[in-house]
């Protein structure tokens, strides 16, 4: 058995030598049950440990701080998909994001690594995080694929959060999120 930060990259994205290793993949953004499914049976322990800060040592490395930020930003959201724990790593994945920012981890991994090492911004509800993933993913991606984070930056600045998650963490919509919920308006998954 892989250590676990192998075992966490090689799912994501393949392992080294795979032919689909360092492309995108649809998994990353079209959930499916089965996934989540697979994402509990093979990681559940391990992600409720993550958020319990026991792997926080993990962020030491480039890898490490990668595998980490996927269990507490992607992983939660796919085992605990329509509930508020879906959420619950987020913060802990920002600060280890932030942490491996300053030390230049990203720098280390390759593209497509390096875009999931930035999504704990592009979830957060702060415009100024939101701001910062557009820069940070620009640098990597170049204008093509912005729009979609640019439409997420654009609810947290309209609306002070993500309207589409008040429902999994027991928020009121206000009247004009209940306007924007009930259009034809981007969900984002979660």
């Amino acid at each position: 058995m892989p250590d676990l930060i192998t075992h966490i990259l090689d799912f994501w994205f393949l392992p080294p030598g795979h032919p689909g290793h360092g492309k995108d993949r649809t998994m990353w953004f079209n959930g499916t049950p089965a996934l989540d499914a697979e994402i509990v049976r093979r990681f559940g322990a391990a992600i409720e440990k993550a958020l319990d800060g026991h792997y926080d040592h993990l962020a030491r490395t480039p890898r490490g701080a990668l595998a980490l930020c996927l269990m507490l930003d992607q992983m939660t959201r796919n085992a605990f998909r329509g509930t508020g724990r879906a959420f619950a790593g987020d913060a802990r994945a920002r600060r280890i994001a932030r942490a491996a920012l300053a030390r230049g981890f990203d720098r280390r991994l390759p593209r497509v690594q390096r875009s999931f090492l930035y999504m704990p911004f592009h979830h957060s509800e702060s415009q100024g995080d939101q701001n910062r993933s557009i820069g940070l993913l620009w640098r990597v991606h170049g204008p093509g694929p912005l729009k979609y984070s640019v439409d997420h930056r654009d609810i947290v600045v309209r609306f002070g959060r993500f309207p589409h998650r008040n429902a999994a963490l027991g928020r009121t919509d206000t009247p004009a999120e209940q306007a924007y919920l009930g259009g034809v308006h981007a969900r984002f998954g979660q």
